[in-house]
C-alpha cells in the first residue's frame, strides 16, 4: 500500500509520487513503520488521504506473503517495539526500519527484491531536487542509488502489479 501525504511530500527529497508505504494486514489492519516506530493500525488511518494505491506481487503465492509478514511481526512487533529508521540509506538494518524498508523486508522475505532503482524515478527525483542544485541532486542520488528503498521505488517495481488507486493516478 502507497500513500501520498499531500503537502507534506514536498519535504521528503526522494518522495515524488508516494510519501509512505504499508502491508495490509488483513482484517482491515496496516502493519507499517511511522515515527513512533513499527505497528499494526486500523486501515481507517489511511482513508481520507488524497491518493493512495494498493499493489500485490505477481509472482509469488498469497500465502508466502503472509508467512513472511507473519515472520515480519515476530522480528519487529507490532506494538512499537521495533524503533523508525532516521538513516534512509541503509535498509539493510534491523534494530530501526523506516515504511518502505518493512515491506522490502516482507518481500525479500520470499525472494522478491521490490527496490526497483527505476531509471524514471531516478529522473523524476532528479527533476524535483533541481532547486537544490546539481551538486545537492548529485548527493542526493548517490544515497538513494543502491542502499535504499523509497515508496516511489516499490510503485516502480516489477514485481508488483495491478495497482488500484484511491484519487488521482501518478
Amino acid at each position: 500500500m502507497l500513500v501520498h501525504s499531500g503537502g507534506a511530500g514536498y519535504l521528503f527529497p526522494w518522495a515524488v509520487h508516494f510519501t509512505h508505504t504499508g502491508i495490509y494486514d488483513g482484517n482491515n489492519m496496516v502493519y507499517e513503520s511511522i515515527g513512533s516506530g513499527v505497528q499494526v493500525q486500523s486501515i481507517e488511518e489511511w482513508k481520507g488521504k488524497s491518493n493512495y494505491a494498493f499493489g500485490r506481487n505477481k509472482l509469488k503465492p498469497q500465502s508466502e506473503i503472509v508467512a513472511s509478514l507473519d515472520r515480519a511481526k515476530l522480528k519487529y512487533g507490532t506494538a512499537r517495539q521495533t524503533k523508525y529508521n532516521l538513516n534512509f540509506p541503509d535498509k539493510t538494518r534491523d534494530d530501526a526500519v523506516y515504511c518502505s524498508q518493512l515491506a522490502w523486508k516482507v518481500q525479500i522475505g520470499v525472494g522478491s527484491d521490490i527496490d526497483s532503482n527505476s531509471p524514471k524515478w531516478f529522473a523524476l527525483f532528479a527533476l524535483k531536487n533541481l532547486y537544490v542544485g546539481p551538486v545537492a541532486t548529485g548527493i542526493l542520488i548517490l544515497t538513494v542509488l543502491r542502499p535504499a528503498v523509497a515508496p516511489d521505488e516499490i510503485y516502480y517495481a516489477t514485481d508488483v502489479l495491478d495497482f488500484y488507486y484511491i484519487g488521482a493516478n501518478p
